[in-house]
């Protein structure tokens, strides 16, 4: 996620996979956002946050300092790698690899309950790994270190919850006041998948937190069907995982049946194909316009990381105390990039 300040600079969370092709399409983002250069011309980063350690969040940020750390300043790197005894050695080697990549940068380690300036943006930190231990907690999960804050600009709001699940949340829930959590966008943790490995389906707290939100839009980084990473294929979440009473029934319309008890990959494929070819007459499937948006029963409308073939970019402009839509289209498209060889 990227936003750009009134000054032209941007604050980053996380970026993506180590490989080029993340690392190209984020960079090129930066050029086609025309991000405000310093004195020797390299793109201002105000602040460069990370979530949490793991790959699918830290990645790109490496790639990026491999290919471009001569066309880059990032002035701060904010972090809070810590959590059980893996998290946390796995995580300090990848806090070492960034600061390697950028050692002009100052590190933030950020506390919950803290806020944070940068330009005309506030960070207000609600969540960091260290309320879970300092309250009792046992980690049940290492995406419960996931670090959770609201950015406030332009009199409105967005509340990042990276991949945080059910521990961190009721943490969070407990140290505040259920109007702190007040947000027109709502970031969907983890993909909309399962985040609690010891809680079996319960995601109780995580959805006391979406609801207090109020959120008229919300993002749901959710691949292709074409991931790596079948759990995250967009048939596998939006369909199996809905009717399984994951989180990702938040987002959908659930009573949207089409006179079926349930939907199944034939007749979902016939729908996204028929999106494609223009020849649609099934209107939605839960809410899914079979491109990227998503509708639920209350009217909040979810843009997702990518349609059934490729990324998307989503803009948002935050001003005048609304949130307001810009551009929704295929990523390479509107970089201008050829990806006909994937």
């Amino acid at each position: 996620y990227i936003t750009k300040l009134s000054d032209g600079s941007v604050i980053i969370l996380d970026g993506g996979m180590n490989n080029s092709a993340c690392a190209k399409n984020l960079y090129g983002t930066l050029e086609k956002m025309n991000v405000a250069k310093d004195a020797e011309g390299r793109y201002i980063i105000r602040a460069w946050i990370f979530s949490h350690y793991h790959g699918d969040h830290t990645g790109t940020v490496q790639t990026m300092g491999q290919l471009y750390r001569d066309n880059l300043t990032v002035e701060y790197i904010m972090h809070a790698f810590s959590g059980d005894v893996n998290a946390a050695s796995t995580g300090g080697t990848i806090a070492q690899t960034i600061a390697n990549y950028f050692p002009e940068a100052k590190h933030i380690n950020p506390h919950g309950g803290i806020k944070y300036y940068f330009d005309n943006a506030t960070i207000s930190m609600l969540y960091t790994p260290d309320m879970l231990y300092s309250y009792g907690g046992k980690l049940a999960y290492d995406n419960d270190t996931s670090i959770i804050y609201k950015l406030e600009g332009g009199g409105t709001s967005v509340l990042f919850f990276g991949d945080s699940g059910e521990e961190a949340a009721k943490k969070m829930w407990n140290a505040y006041d259920v109007s702190t959590f007040t947000a027109e966008i709502l970031q969907i943790s983890h993909h909309g998948l399962y985040t609690s490995a010891n809680n079996g389906h319960t995601w109780n707290y995580v959805k006391k937190v979406y609801e207090a939100t109020g959120a008229k839009y919300a993002f749901l980084p959710m691949h292709s069907k074409y991931a790596p990473d079948s759990r995250n294929g967009r048939f596998t979440v939006m369909i199996q995982w809905c009717d399984a009473g994951y989180q990702i029934s938040f987002v959908m319309n659930e009573s949207d049946k089409h006179g079926k008890s349930s939907i199944n990959q034939d007749y979902y494929t016939k729908f996204v194909e028929a999106v494609r070819d223009g020849t649609n007459t099934y209107d939605t499937l839960y809410g899914y316009n079979g491109i990227n948006q998503i509708v639920n029963e209350q009217g909040m409308i979810t843009y997702t990381g990518g349609n059934n073939y490729t990324p998307m970019i989503t803009v948002f402009e935050l001003g005048e105390g609304k949130a307001t839509l810009t551009l929704n289209e295929e990523l390479y498209s509107w970089l201008g990039v050829d990806n006909s060889q994937g």
